[in-house]
């Protein structure tokens, strides 16, 4: 059996790892990116993407990262098409 400490630990990394894999796949971050804004290493969020990618497996899983990858996109669609100047507005 694991320590307490490192069990209650470990949904917190599960969160963090599915963050990681959304910051990736949904917003097209590059690793150091993603690695910067979680005050984490390179190496660690590449390593929970992979974490996260092996899961999907679990088709329960998979419809869970489906909803929130979408959720993801539509937040942040609109914050990208406001940060993009509008043709119209250059011509």
């Amino acid at each position: 059996m694991l320590p307490h400490s490192v069990t209650r630990q470990r949904p917190q990394c599960q969160v963090r790892q599915i963050a990681m894999y959304l910051c990736r796949v949904a917003l097209s971050m590059s690793y150091q990116s993603i690695a910067r804004a979680l005050q984490r290493d390179r190496s660690t969020v590449i390593h929970g993407c992979a974490v996260v990618e092996d899961r999907r497996d679990h088709p329960a899983y998979d419809a869970f990262l489906d909803s929130c990858e979408r959720c993801v996109r539509a937040v942040f669609a609109d914050r990208a098409s406001a940060a993009k100047p509008s043709k119209t507005a250059a011509s």
